[in-house]
Parts: C-alpha cells; sequence; structure tokens
C-alpha cells in the first residue's frame, strides 16, 4: 500500500535488525543513531503500563537540510519473541503462527498475527521544510483517532517485550533506526489483591472496634452518672471515757440516795 507516495508495504517486510537499515542514498548510518538512541527514553506517564509503551520520538536530531524534508515517521513494532513451532496447533495460537497474514486488514489492527507492524505517528504526516521538534508517543492508546490502514495504534499484550524503533520517511526514501527491546508490564494477579484489601479491612474495622471499646468504658456521660446511686456508709464511733473527769463522790450520794 502507498502512503504518501511511498510503497509502505514492501519496506514492512524488511526482518528486524538491531542495526540502522535505509534506502540507498537517503540516510547516513550516523544519522539515524542519535534519533535511535533517544527511543527509550521517555518518561511519561502511562494510563496502562500493562497495555501502553512510551517512546521518545527525538525528531530534532534528524539532518532535515541533508536528507531532505520529512513525509511521515512511524513506529515500527514486533513482538521480540514470536511463538515456536510446537505453538502451531494450539487452538489460541493457530492464526497467530503464519507471518504471511497482513497485519492490517480494512483499516484496523489484525491482533492475530506476530507479523511487524506500523503506526504513523501524528502530526508528522506532512513535509517540514525545518527542522523539527521533539515529541513522546505512546504505542498502544486507542485513543488515537487516525483513519488509515497504518494508524490504528492497538493495544500491546500485558508483560510482553517489543523490539520498537522508528521508519522515517522521505521523498526519496525511508530509513528505520535500530530496534530497542521494551517490555509492558505483567498482568496484576486480581485474586491477590482482593484478598490483601479484604484483609486490610478486617484488621482495620478490629482495631476501631477495640479503640472505641476502649474509649466507652474510659467516659461516663453526666446521665450515666446521675442515674447511680451512691451510698456513703459512715461508721459511728463511741465516745472515749477518761477515767481520770469522773467524780467518784456524787456516784456514791446518788448511790446511797437511792438506797435509802
Amino acid at each position: 500500500k502507498d502512503v504518501g507516495g511511498i510503497a509502505i508495504a514492501d519496506y514492512c517486510t524488511n526482518s528486524s535488525s538491531s542495526c540502522v537499515r535505509t534506502s540507498s542514498g537517503v540516510f547516513e548510518a550516523h544519522q539515524l543513531t542519535a534519533l535511535g538512541n533517544e527511543i527509550p527514553k521517555s518518561d511519561q506517564p502511562l494510563a496502562d503500563p500493562r497495555t501502553q509503551k512510551s517512546i521518545k520520538v527525538a525528531l530534532s536530531t534528524l539532518p532535515i537540510k541533508d536528507v531532505g524534508p520529512v513525509s511521515f515517521v512511524t513506529a515500527r513494532i514486533e513482538p521480540a519473541n514470536r511463538p515456536s513451532s510446537r505453538y502451531v496447533n494450539h487452538p489460541e495460537s493457530k492464526t497467530r503462527q503464519p507471518l504471511q497474514n497482513a497485519s492490517f486488514q480494512y483499516g484496523s489492527y489484525n491482533s492475530e498475527t506476530w507479523a511487524p507492524w506500523e503506526v504513523i505517528i501524528p502530526h508528522y504526516q506532512q513535509n517540514y521544510p525545518h527542522s523539527l521538534q521533539d515529541t513522546y508517543f505512546t504505542i498502544g492508546n486507542t485513543s488515537n483517532l487516525q483513519n488509515c490502514s497504518h494508524c490504528y495504534n492497538g493495544p500491546l499484550l500485558p508483560g510482553t517485550t517489543y523490539s520498537i524503533g522508528l521508519i522515517i520517511y522521505t521523498e526519496t526514501g525511508a530509513g528505520m533506526t535500530r530496534l530497542h527491546d521494551l517490555a509492558t508490564s505483567p498482568e496484576l494477579p486480581v485474586g491477590l489483591i482482593v484478598g490483601v484489601i479484604v484483609a486490610c479491612l478486617v484488621v482495620l474495622s478490629t482495631v476501631i472496634f477495640i479503640v472505641f471499646w476502649i474509649k466507652r468504658r474510659r467516659i461516663v456521660s453526666p446521665d450515666d452518672y446521675k442515674e447511680r446511686v451512691h451510698i456513703d456508709y459512715k461508721r459511728n464511733l463511741e465516745p472515749t471515757l477518761d477515767r481520770s473527769n469522773i467524780n467518784w463522790m456524787s456516784l456514791r450520794g446518788n448511790r446511797m440516795q437511792t438506797t435509802d
């Protein structure tokens, strides 16, 4: 298929390589080296690290005055580890094995093939006579609205390593940077996460109940105080008898009168 007058399909059939690849007379190897070295240097946040990967597109490193204006730029993506032949008869992978299946069918990405594919980076699909600005691109961001056969930016697989590079298309040909192996985050164990959350909630509820119960015992409300009956028991002590102060003569007289 032609995009911008350049046959993408022919170029996409090239196998992956760790070296720079370019059409004859378009780029020198060193002109794409700096661009390729910057690909993994992205610190942009991702909405879903399991299905997305961000790359840096350092277009300012391209010598536009030497190679001419850029028609468009694509991200070239390929699973680093393709399924081996022992998976050919597996029911879940039987449609992924043949590499002759087109990665793009009727304008949509066919995720059932492991063949390399390209995604056109937005805003760089026209000629730029001057130097370009650096940008960041999220592979797997399905929110991007693109309307060509190589524009669909479908989600990646969790816990999968992809070989990712950049292809620069000009009016005279194309050049591809070296590929970098970048991996998506693995799928989270949902069962384990739910179990940990439930356990934390149980522990938190227990602690709150114990604290509330202790405070309840220590604090007495005014109403509770009024309802209580306080009985004070006081011991009545007998008076002490001081024998030194007794009038013995008076007592004798009283006894005698009583006798008479």
